[in-house]
C-alpha cells in the first residue's frame, strides 16, 4: 500500500471503529459475537495450474474467525469482521504464507433513510508456477486490496432509492507483478418499485474509473445502466434478471497495443428453486466485460454455474456445484480464447451442535488457443470446524 491510501484506509477504519465506541460507553447495549476456527489437510495434484511437469503437494491450513455486532446510539450497529489465516506446503516453505482480512461496517438507522460507512482489507497469498525447461518452479502470489466507501438508502412511499460509491486499491506486494497494480473508484445510483409482494422491478446506474499504478496497462472508464427483476415469483422460484449496456473506453495512456473498447449488451440471469425442505439448487448466467490482466485491455467473459444443497440426514449435508467460464481476450496482440470448467462435490456432518467434519473434491480443467496456459488439477481437502 502506498503512504497516501494507507493514511486515507486508516483514518477511515480508526474513525469508523472509535465513534461509535465512545458512544456505546455512554449506554447500555450488549454486543454480540461470533467466533469460528477450522483446521484442514488437502491433497492437490497440480500446485501452481502448470501445464506440463505438475508438482504435487499436500497443505495445511489453520484458519480462525470472527464477527462482532455492536449496537450504540438506540438502534444503530458497528459490526466488527475478521479472519487470519497460515498455510503451511510439506515441500515448498516459500510459499508458507499468512493471510485473512478485516472489515468494519457502521449502519445509522434513521427515521426516513440508512447509512452505511465500511472499510476492507483483504491480503490472499495463492500458488502459482512457472515452467523452466522441463522444471515447474512454484512460488507465491501475494496480493491485498482495501476498499473504502458508503452507501444511502430511502424508501419514498412504495419506491427505494439507494446510492453509494468505493474507492479500491489493489496492490500485488512483489515486483514482477507490480503492472497489475490498480485504482478503481466506482459509484451507482438504484432505484425500485415493489411489483407484487416480494418482487421487485429495478433500475441500476454505475460508474467506474481504473487508474494503472505503472505505465503497462490502459486507464479505464465505465457507464453501465441495467434494467432488472428481483425476488420470488412463487413461494419456492426465486430470480434475479438483468438486461443492460455498457460502455468500457480506455485511453491509450499504456505500453499495450490494444486500442480496444467495449460497447454493447451486458445480462445476467439467476434463479434459485427450493426442491423441498430438504433441497435447494439454484442456476445463473451472465455475460460482461471484465478489465484485462494479460496484453489485451478488457475480456469478454460468459459464465454459468449451478449449484445443489441436499439435507441427506438431520446431521448430513452434501453439496455440489458445477461453472463454466469463457473468455476472449481484445486485441490483436496474443489475444486469449479459453474454456474453465470447475465441478465440485462435497459432504458436511455435525458431530455437535458447534462441530462439523467436512470432505471436499474438486476437478478444475482449463483449455487456451495459446501455449501454456492449459492445466488440470485434483484437490481434496478434509476439514474440521467449531463455532461458539
Amino acid at each position: 500500500m502506498d503512504r497516501k491510501s494507507g493514511k486515507v484506509s486508516w483514518i477511515v477504519f480508526l474513525t469508523l471503529v472509535f465513534s461509535p465506541l465512545i458512544l456505546l460507553a455512554q449506554g447500555e447495549n450488549i454486543p454480540r459475537m461470533n467466533l469460528n476456527t477450522s483446521i484442514s489437510l488437502s491433497y492437490n495434484d497440480n500446485v501452481g495450474l502448470a501445464e506440463e511437469n505438475t508438482e504435487k503437494g499436500w497443505n495445511y491450513k489453520l484458519k480462525v474467525g470472527g464477527s462482532g455486532v455492536i449496537p450504540f446510539g438506540g438502534r444503530h450497529e458497528l459490526t466488527l469482521t475478521g479472519d487470519i489465516q497460515g498455510d503451511v506446503w510439506d515441500k515448498w516453505n516459500e510459499i508458507n504464507a499468512i493471510s485473512g482480512g478485516l472489515g468494519v461496517d457502521v449502519d445509522y438507522d434513521f427515521d426516513f433513510w440508512k447509512l452505511n460507512l465500511h472499510t476492507r482489507y483483504t491480503r490472499s497469498v495463492d500458488p502459482t508456477a512457472e515452467e523452466i525447461g522441463f522444471v515447474t518452479d512454484v512460488r507465491e502470489f501475494r496480493r491485498y486490496y482495501t476498499t473504502t466507501g458508503f452507501k444511502v438508502s430511502r424508501l419514498f412511499g412504495g419506491m427505494g432509492l439507494e446510492v453509494g460509491a468505493d474507492y479500491t486499491v489493489y496492490h500485488p506486494e512483489q515486483q514482477e507483478f507490480e503492472d497489475l497494480k490498480r485504482d478503481t473508484i466506482s459509484s451507482y445510483l438504484e432505484i425500485d418499485k415493489e411489483l407484487i409482494n416480494e418482487l421487485t422491478l429495478y433500475l441500476r446506474y454505475t460508474h467506474a474509473t481504473v487508474e494503472a499504478r505503472t505505465d503497462f496497462y490502459n486507464d479505464s472508464k465505465s457507464d453501465k445502466g441495467e434494467v432488472g427483476i428481483k425476488g420470488w415469483l412463487t413461494p419456492r422460484l426465486g430470480t434475479n434478471i438483468s438486461v443492460g449496456y455498457q460502455t468500457l473506453l480506455f485511453d491509450e495512456s499504456g505500453e499495450i497495443e490494444d486500442t480496444s473498447d467495449y460497447k454493447g449488451v451486458v445480462y445476467k440471469l439467476s434463479l434459485t428453486h427450493r426442491l423441498s425442505p430438504l433441497t435447494r439448487q439454484s442456476l445463473s448466467f451472465s455475460y460482461n466485460p471484465e478489465q484485462g490482466y494479460a496484453t489485451g485491455n478488457y475480456y469478454r467473459q460468459y459464465n454459468t454455474s449451478y449449484t445443489i444443497a441436499h439435507k441427506v440426514t438431520p446431521r448430513l449435508l452434501f453439496n455440489g456445484s458445477y461453472s463454466y467460464i469463457h473468455t476472449d481476450e481484445s486485441g490483436d496482440d496474443h489475444d486469449e480464447s479459453a474454456d474453465r470448467s470447475r465441478i465440485s462435490l462435497g459432504l458436511g456432518y455435525s458431530l455437535t451442535e458447534n462441530t462439523n467434519l467436512g470432505i471436499t473434491y474438486t476437478y478444475l480443467d482449463r483449455e487456451s488457443d495459446l501455449h501454456g496456459k492449459d492445466y488440470t488439477q485434483n484437490l481434496t481437502t478434509i476439514s474440521l470446524s467449531y463455532s461458539f
